[in-house]
């Protein structure tokens, strides 16, 4: 899908500037799973494989 691949592109050149990511509970907990999944899929494109791989980043989760 052509906005998805600009939009992942966007993101990346966000994730590569960033220290630290900030995530509300929610999303942190719904989408790790899929993001682990990317990172673990050998058929992701590189891009992909990048975004899933920002774990040297460090987090921050907002409990409510």
């Amino acid at each position: 899908m052509p906005f998805e691949d600009a939009f992942n592109d966007h993101n990346l050149e966000l994730l590569r500037r960033a220290g630290t990511l900030v995530y509300g509970s929610r999303w942190f907990s719904e989408n790790w799973h899929s993001w682990s999944a990317v990172a673990a899929d050998d058929t992701a494109n590189d891009r992909d494989h990048e975004i899933a791989g920002n774990r040297h980043l460090d987090r921050f989760v907002r409990h409510r």
